[in-house]
């Protein structure tokens, strides 16, 4: 991966909430010019001070396993050409 930008959709929840939803969206750019978007949640609770205690996040490996998948083969590929 060469270049990875993070956008921030949406957060419901926070405030005087104990407990946020933030919606995000990934645009990873390999080094070989190819675009994925990657879709995410995290979960983020508060305590009574207002620090986050925990993060936890939601994404489709589905969706994640994909670019993995051509990464592994161009490597191949690679490596058989040498």
């Amino acid at each position: 991966m060469e270049t990875l930008r993070l956008e921030v959709k949406r957060i419901i929840g926070g405030g005087e909430s104990c407990l946020a939803a933030i919606e995000s969206l990934d645009t990873l750019i390999t080094r070989h010019d190819k675009s994925y978007n990657v879709e995410f949640v995290d979960l983020v609770p508060f305590n009574s001070q207002g620090k986050i205690v925990q993060l936890k996040e939601f994404y489709d490996s589905g969706h994640i396993q994909r670019p993995l998948e051509e990464h592994e083969v161009e490597n191949k590929q690679a490596w058989q050409a040498k």
